[in-house]
């Protein structure tokens, strides 16, 4: 019985694989989940979930409608669940208001990307709106400016933000968020960092704002290649996510590598390239987001005739990273200037912590 029911959910899939092709293949070429990965897939949600054969024909047509906007590429995992990359792009997310004047989109939950660890949303405020942001007591919250300006208020701190700037907000720490003239911005959230940072509870993070123009250039050994921290141990007193601002110039790429202990992704800012999962090939542009989990072999390269800029998240925020080929393992060196060539804002912080003793937050 069980070996007939495979056969016809090997027929079903069969079936509708010209189908899924013709619909994925009109998404920009972009789709990179193999048939033999799906019939997996497939096969094992139906030995699992015991489903009959019409089940399993609905399950693979809300594959083929996600299609259209959801690119992923299925593994199996240690504990034989199995575990996606995914890729998708801003637009095709559905906005829903929160507030008078703003808008929330659900880029990356635990229903689509199977990981209960940190959450992304875009959030867009129209000209004259503001929301407020109060972070539980195990959660960190972090913004960052992609278009438009915003002002950001606390309890001590007010100043204005553009799309060079980010902050993290600990927990514990509410903030409002407003604007005159419309903005968007990025909203992650890791709801229990504690379980990502050992030392969470005892060294809290502060709260910090950053101009990433201003802060210390990482440049790749082999090339052009430019890493800027936002979020870091150092910056932050946080290890439950890392975040970075990283630049290629065109034509330039990584060689393939995975991550041990943390699961990726990444915002596509600006710029357009290829993003690699597992082999598979997916054409990026902006607002793009790549989710990678634990142990998804991977790199990206940039179009021959564009800059690629985006934002790159691990949570937790230390890991490991194994290259495919040793050999070509990639090295980064501080250039100890800012992106523009001149004394960091961190030389600065440094100037003032010492002539002020210190403080509880940095700005």
């Amino acid at each position: 019985m069980q070996h007939a029911r495979e056969l016809t959910c090997a027929r079903v899939f069969n079936s509708r694989w010209s189908e899924w092709q013709r619909v994925t293949d009109a998404n920009r070429g972009g789709v990179y989940l193999t048939q033999g990965k799906l019939a997996l897939a497939l096969a094992d949600f139906n030995r699992s979930l015991h489903l009959n054969p019409k089940s399993v024909e609905c399950l693979l047509q809300r594959w083929v409608r996600l299609g259209t906007s959801v690119a992923s590429s299925a593994r199996c995992s240690s504990n034989g669940r199995y575990q996606m990359a995914i890729a998708l792009n801003a637009t095709t997310v559905t906005a829903q208001p929160i507030n008078p004047g703003v808008t929330r989109q659900r880029l990356l939950t635990p229903e689509l990307v199977d990981n209960s660890d940190v959450l992304l949303d875009r959030l867009t405020l129209a000209p004259g709106a503001s929301t407020r942001f109060e972070p539980a007591a195990k959660s960190l919250v972090w913004l960052h400016v992609l278009a438009g300006e915003a002002k950001l208020e606390t309890l001590y701190y007010r100043d204005r933000l553009t799309d060079t700037h980010s902050a993290v907000l600990p927990p514990g720490f509410p903030a409002t968020i407003s604007t005159d003239n419309g903005a968007s911005l990025l909203y992650v959230e890791i709801p229990d960092a504690a379980r990502l940072d050992q030392g969470f509870s005892a060294t809290p993070p502060l709260f910090t704002v950053i101009n990433w123009t201003r802060e210390p250039v990482l440049k790749s050994k082999s090339d052009g290649r430019m890493r800027v921290a936002l979020v870091s141990p150092e910056l932050c007193q946080t290890a439950a996510i890392k975040i970075q601002m990283v630049i290629y110039p065109p034509g330039s790429t990584a060689s393939s590598y995975h991550h041990e202990g943390a699961a990726s992704f990444m915002y596509i800012l600006s710029g357009r390239g290829e993003a690699w999962a597992d082999g598979q090939r997916l054409r990026i542009r902006p607002g793009d987001v790549v989710y990678f989990p634990d142990r998804e072999r991977h790199h990206l390269k940039a179009a021959d005739d564009s800059e690629l800029r985006f934002l790159v998240f691990y949570a937790p925020g230390e890991f490991k990273t194994v290259w495919a080929d040793p050999s070509k393992a990639n090295a980064w060196v501080s250039t100890e200037r800012d992106i523009n060539g001149y004394e960091t804002a961190q030389d600065e912080r440094q100037r003032r912590a010492n002539n002020r003793g210190g403080g509880g937050f940095i700005v």
